[in-house]
C-alpha cells in the first residue's frame, strides 16, 4: 500500500554520517589537535579563522556538512568551500562578522 511505501521511505535516511572531527581548543598554527574523530583525517590552520578539514575522497563535492562552534557562544563556524577530499571551515563573530579563530565540530553527511 502507499502507506507502507511512505513509511519505508521515511525509515531510510538519504544522508548518513560519513566522517567527523572535533576540536575543543582554538588552533592558531599548523595541524590542529583533534580530541576525537572518525574517518576525517586532519584539520589544518590556513589563516585567522580559516581551517581545512581533510577526509578520504568522496568522489565529488556533493555532500552535506554540519559545523558547530565549540565553547564560545559568540562565534559561528560554517563550511565556506567543499572539494572531494577537503572542506574549508571559516569562523566569525556573531556580533561583527569578523573572522576569528575558533574551535568546532565538523560532520560530513553523504549517501
Amino acid at each position: 500500500t502507499s502507506a507502507a511505501i511512505s513509511h519505508s521511505k521515511l525509515a531510510t535516511p538519504a544522508l548518513l554520517p560519513k566522517a567527523w572531527i572535533s576540536l575543543t581548543a582554538t588552533c592558531t598554527a599548523g595541524t590542529c589537535s583533534a580530541v576525537d574523530n572518525s574517518v576525517a583525517t586532519s584539520v589544518a590552520f590556513v589563516s585567522t579563522g580559516v581551517y581545512t578539514v581533510a577526509f578520504p575522497t568522496r568522489g565529488d563535492a556533493n555532500y552535506g556538512a554540519l559545523v558547530t562552534a565549540y565553547g564560545n557562544l559568540l562565534i559561528n563556524c560554517g563550511v565556506t568551500a567543499r572539494a572531494a577530499t577537503t572542506a574549508t571551515v571559516t569562523c566569525v563573530t556573531g556580533t561583527t562578522g569578523a573572522v576569528v579563530n575558533g574551535a568546532f565540530t565538523f560532520l560530513l553527511l553523504d549517501t
